[in-house]
């Protein structure tokens, strides 16, 4: 009984035990997978944000693929978040005590970006109210669904 109980520590204190707390769970998966594709798509928005100018129905996909980014970050934010204070992934067994870990800095950038993303998606809002809404210099309005013909420049010489 007493043989038994320590080999079973043994395996718990040794290589078997230490590599019991470097397992790659579902929730690592999910967030990784959430914040992978929160940086594609905010690189395709501003891809996209740079053709706006140019092509006003861009800001449409702009403003969708910025507004996923940040549901995708938002979305690996809260998973963290709560999967990181679960007593069995905050509290770690070690050799000597029990450790208790706590967020770090990483976590606090990524929701200061996070942020970032929120702002940039308000003011993209209004930039693509502006491409559609455009009024002219005759006061017309002007928008994606009302294209106007350009008309030919004439000089009288």
């Amino acid at each position: 009984m007493v043989i038994e109980n320590t080999l079973n520590n043994i395996d718990e204190d040794g290589a078997a035990g230490e590599s019991e707390h470097h397992k790659f769970w579902a929730w690592h998966k999910a967030i990784l997978f959430f914040i992978i594709t929160s940086q594609f798509l905010a690189f395709l928005s501003i891809c996209t944000g740079v053709c706006a100018t140019c092509f006003p129905p861009t800001a449409f996909v702009f403003v969708i693929s910025l507004f996923v980014a940040l549901l995708c970050s938002l979305i690996a934010d809260g998973v963290f978040f709560l999967a990181a204070n679960r007593v069995d992934n905050r509290f770690v067994q070690g050799m000597v005590g029990t450790y208790e870990q706590r967020i770090g800095y990483a976590f606090y950038l990524h929701v200061m970006g996070t942020f970032c993303w929120m702002i940039a998606f308000i003011c993209a809002i209004t930039t693509t109210y502006k491409f559609i809404n455009v009024r002219d210099s005759r006061g017309s309005k002007e928008n994606l669904f009302t294209w106007q013909s350009q008309r030919a420049a004439t000089h009288n010489v």
